[in-house]
């Protein structure tokens, strides 16, 4: 939260099922890149 609170605008928290993101969880894995991606493409 620390991390989060600092962040400048724009920002989001997204939680997510579970305890943590692990290796073994590549829908949870495969879901954040997809988001990564297409949030960097509309910023540029």
């Amino acid at each position: 939260m620390t991390l989060f609170d600092s962040a400048r605008d724009p920002k989001e928290l997204i939680w997510l099922p579970g305890l943590h993101v692990q290796s073994n969880r590549t829908e949870i894995l495969q879901g954040l890149v997809r988001t990564v991606l297409q949030r960097a493409a509309r910023a540029s």
